[in-house]
């Protein structure tokens, strides 16, 4: 399979949520685009450090990661991260890559998003059940 690659919009949901409160305009959301790689080898949304200073996001913490090489290492974990690609949205973490130029899209946001990889094609398609919007498994 070769490689997927799509551009992300990301902005600062903090920003956002000012904005529906009437304490900031909308020009005034921090916001970027940025290339990332589909991985579904990786879990999360992974960001370069740039991005995430770009965007003003909130430190949370740091987590253990495993590289795809094996090696173990800390990485720091952002907060508030809106994230657009497809007409579909979702808020959430990222961790953060400070070596990477380009955003890593793995296997949580796909799931969420409800985006499946076309690896013949090299894209991310919808779910065809639910073309429209995610889809939520719920019990």
């Amino acid at each position: 399979m070769g490689e997927v690659r799509v551009m992300l919009t990301l902005a600062n949901f903090s920003d956002e949520d000012m904005v529906a409160r009437g304490l900031l305009r909308p020009d005034q959301v921090r916001k970027a685009e940025v290339e990332a790689l589909v991985d579904t080898g990786a879990t999360r949304l992974v960001l370069p450090r740039s991005i995430a200073d770009q965007l003003g996001l909130r430190l949370l913490g740091r987590m253990s990661v495993r590289y795809a090489d094996e090696r173990k290492g800390l990485c720091d974990i952002v907060g508030g991260v809106m994230v657009e690609l497809m007409g579909r949205r979702m808020l959430m973490d990222a961790a953060i890559e400070p070596a990477k130029s380009y955003a890593l899209l793995g296997q949580i946001p796909l799931e969420a998003l409800d985006l499946w990889v076309d690896p013949i094609a090299r894209r991310l398609v919808p779910n065809p059940e639910s073309p429209d919007a995610p889809l939520s498994e719920m019990q």
